[in-house]
């Protein structure tokens, strides 16, 4: 994990969802990391705040924090479709012979040429 450089007492831009959270040293940190997007400190640094932390809104607002950088779980379910699909597209596909012609309907009447 790279450590996080010293900061100030409060980072730069607080997000609208993170106004009414604590005021926390370590919290703050976390903030600030998330904001320049050092996710790999906050997916390491937010469940060992939320383990020590002796607040509620403290711990309640790392485990906010470390659910906000999780992959959302609607694009794991859209990926799994996407796969279904190839596969049954690619079946589909591999599953006719390419060496037999279409089938022929042979009731279509012929096109005839129309004088002018």
């Amino acid at each position: 994990m790279k450590a996080e450089p010293p900061m100030n007492d409060a980072p730069a831009v607080i997000p609208p969802f993170a106004r009414d959270w604590p005021r926390d040293p370590e919290l703050t940190r976390l903030l600030d990391a998330f904001n320049r997007g050092n996710y790999a400190y906050v997916r390491e640094a937010a469940p060992k705040l939320a383990e020590k932390a002796s607040d509620p809104a403290v711990r309640d607002a790392a485990k906010s924090l470390r659910r906000r950088i999780d992959p959302d779980p609607i694009a794991g379910i859209l990926l799994l479709l996407a796969v279904a699909l190839l596969v049954v597209l690619a079946s589909h596909y591999l599953g006719h012979r390419p060496d037999k012609p279409p089938p022929v309907n042979q009731h279509v009447p012929p096109v005839h040429p129309t004088s002018s």
